[in-house]
């Protein structure tokens, strides 16, 4: 991947934006992981992990028996978890395939599997970002079930979200699955405080951003001249799903320096200005059932089985047939 590519083409784009992705360094991964336990308004997580509890031997029953367990976005893949103790109530051995954005998340992910596992599970992990990863896991031989949770596909841009899903539908065998979660929250304030929640959990992760390019490439970027703000904004016509957007808002006009090997370029802001942190949209969307069936239909993808409960959907899908 190279980062200085994505950091010019967000920084000299109107509005100014840096990919999401950016924010999850190994210091980004720990600050996202402290604030699941700690935000008590972030219901994704407690919501997601109780619908795959309830529901993850009906999904291992819905699915054939895979010869691999794909995981896009890992983190630290404790859900995961869940997934690969129910397949070895009845299995001996599993491949299995973790993806992440942070090679040293990875590392530390597949070693904590290592010594829970042993040699029960045979892991070959895979850093890079999704439409790279995709392709090389279809390469793969034997049924797969991807796993697509933690949130880790919403948090992609909507247009890139078809893209993917897409690729994946183009790539998959007939008995290979998908199985994503998805928050089907709707209602805006609950969404807001999950985000930006007033004690700041989630809020040291959004800061990584400007956090990392001071650690990294040296931009001395003035923290206290930026505000964090956002909003959750739904789509007039209903047929894309809500958005959360994030950005931080420039206090005053000012500029920064980027110098390195590969990237030369100074930074200039306007007053009031906004640095969005994510790559052309939103940093996590919120879909309901309708659009859930357009985005399904527009990827080629088809349901198999849906779970709901009061925030999640869980979702099961096959490659489309028509």
């Amino acid at each position: 991947m190279n980062v200085s590519t994505y950091l010019n083409s967000g920084l000299s784009s109107c509005p100014k934006h840096i990919p999401s992705w950016f924010a999850y360094d190994e210091v980004g991964c720990a600050f996202f992981n402290e604030s699941l336990k700690k935000n008590e308004f972030y219901y994704f997580y407690k919501f997601e992990k109780s619908i795959i509890k309830e529901y993850v031997q009906e999904v291992a029953e819905s699915a054939p028996r895979p010869c691999s367990v794909v995981d896009l976005g890992c983190g630290n893949a404790e859900k995961t978890c869940l997934f690969l103790d129910e397949y070895f109530k009845t299995e001996t051995s599993l491949s299995y395939i973790p993806v992440d954005i942070c090679e040293e998340q990875l590392t530390k992910t597949s070693t904590r599997l290592t010594q829970l596992y042993r040699n029960q599970l045979v892991i070959q992990s895979l850093a890079g970002e999704y439409h790279d990863a995709i392709p090389k896991l279809m390469e793969y031989h034997g049924r797969k079930l991807i796993l697509w949770i933690g949130g880790a596909f919403q948090n992609s841009n909507y247009p890139k979200q078809i893209k993917l899903l897409s690729l994946i539908s183009q790539n998959m065998k007939d008995d290979d699955r998908l199985l994503i979660t998805i928050d089907m929250t709707q209602d805006k304030n609950t969404i807001e405080k999950a985000y930006l929640d007033p004690a700041g959990h989630h809020k040291k992760l959004y800061w990584n951003t400007l956090n990392r390019l001071n650690r990294e490439i040296g931009t001395h970027i003035d923290m206290a001249k930026f505000v964090l703000e956002g909003e959750f904004i739904t789509d007039d016509q209903d047929q894309k799903p809500g958005a959360m957007f994030i950005w931080l808002r420039s206090l005053t006009k000012q500029s920064f320096m980027i110098d390195t090997d590969s990237l030369k370029m100074n930074v200039e802001l306007e007053e009031d200005e906004k640095i969005y942190l994510n790559e052309g949209g939103g940093v996590t969307y919120k879909y309901t059932e309708k659009q859930l069936h357009h985005l399904f239909q527009q990827s080629k993808v088809e349901v198999v089985k849906m779970w709901r409960n009061q925030h999640i959907g869980m979702i099961l899908l096959k490659p489309s047939q028509n």
